[in-house]
């Protein structure tokens, strides 16, 4: 989420330098540079927030194996102490 921050902070400091380099019609070249250092924050961000939500049903999916995996060990278990009791009576 911090990093989410420091990219929204960066592309609103680049689009108020870019508003302010309109105002006073700064030469062409440093406003091509700031668009394309927005247009990469931009992209940045729409990485950053796709990657979370991956991370996401990432971290959803390995929980379920969890519960799956759990549940597998507790009814060896069972089996288990059950072949147990079986030749502790025969």
């Amino acid at each position: 989420m911090h990093e989410i921050n420091l990219v929204l902070l960066g592309l609103i400091v680049l689009i108020i330098g870019l508003a302010v380099l309109l105002f006073f019609n700064e030469p062409e070249i440093f406003v091509d540079k700031e668009v394309e250092v927005i247009i990469a924050l931009g992209t940045g961000l729409l990485i950053l927030m796709l990657n979370r939500r991956a991370d996401s049903k990432i971290h959803r999916v390995i929980h379920k194996q969890h519960e799956l995996i759990d549940e597998i060990h507790r009814k060896l278990h069972e089996q288990h102490e059950l072949i147990k009791r079986m030749q502790d009576t025969s």
